[in-house]
């Protein structure tokens, strides 16, 4: 099988260095025909799908969920997509945790030779393809201002301690959405698109009712509360996925449209995006065949 293996060498603890000569020889031995290619800068991973993508049967990505987002957006641009499989050797990984995928690399790498494939959502916002989640708001900006010296070192912990620095900094954002001929007003600390069952390790979904290939996406928008006994209220609705109270907002759909009163930074896949005022989001139901763990 033609496979194009694409390796951030410095995603997480730059773990996949440690253990590439054994995952490359697995796949050697399952006569899986290598073209290895490291990523060397932001969106390279999406360059080298652009370029080598339309002449392979598989693509492997070695990374964290920002290097699996920027090969999704290569896809884009190539007329026979090809399968996919992942090993996350990011930090935290959302996307692999919500699928199952093994986390040591090796198991994963296996998965990737045994498994069975199948076709999944993604979610077109405005002009960028994102795997599982587009974010603003409060810890938002932890997933891409932190720095990679830290997540290397610290691992998931370098996240909360940046999380921790943005307590006194919550901001509130007016933001308009229209849904289907529905409209809904109002001001939030945190909105998020997704297709996936973890945000950040911090806000969580049921993982009865994400489904990753039923062209339905989650939306979810909280308020800013005013106490401690509302922030209770939230801290118990995101626990036990129950979001019937008035500073939480959620539903499924298939499409939307964002209004904001200014640009606004988001954080698609965990990498920094400065979006439009309006932005159209709209499900891509099954569009990428994805390899998965047999069940």
């Amino acid at each position: 099988m033609n496979t194009l293996f694409i390796i951030n060498p410095v995603a997480g603890k730059k773990q996949i260095l440690q253990k590439i000569d054994i995952i490359t020889d697995l796949f050697k031995n399952a006569n899986f025909n290598l073209n290895i290619h490291y990523t060397k800068f932001k969106s390279d991973a999406e360059k080298i799908t652009r370029k080598y993508g339309e002449d392979c049967d598989l693509i492997v990505c070695a990374g964290g969920d920002g290097t699996l987002s920027e090969v999704i957006n290569g896809f884009e641009f190539l007329k026979n997509k090809p399968k996919l499989g992942y090993i996350p050797s990011g930090t935290t990984n959302d996307f692999a945790t919500s699928l199952g995928l093994p986390k040591n690399l090796t198991d994963a790498a296996k998965v990737i030779i045994n498994g069975n494939s199948t076709f999944l959502d993604t979610i077109k916002f405005g002009s960028k393809n994102v795997m599982y989640v587009a974010s603003f708001g409060a810890f938002t900006k932890t997933s891409y201002n932190t720095p990679q010296n830290l997540k290397n070192f610290w691992g998931h912990s370098a996240y909360i301690f940046e999380s921790i620095k943005e307590l006194g900094n919550i901001k509130e954002y007016d933001i308009k959405l229209s849904i289907n001929d529905t409209v809904f007003e109002d001001k939030y600390i945190f909105g998020a698109v997704t297709n996936s069952t973890s945000v950040g390790g911090l806000v969580k979904f049921n993982p009865k009712t994400v489904m990753f290939n039923d062209g339905f996406f989650e939306v979810i928008l909280i308020k800013k509360p005013n106490n401690l006994v509302d922030l209770n209220k939230i801290i118990y609705s995101l626990n036990t996925f129950d979001y019937n109270n008035d500073f939480i907002f959620f539903t499924q759909t298939d499409n939307i449209k964002i209004e904001c009163s200014k640009p606004l930074d988001w954080s698609l896949d965990g990498e920094n995006y400065k979006s439009d005022k309006i932005i159209d989001v709209k499900m891509l139901n099954k569009y990428i065949n994805f390899i998965v763990p047999k069940k």
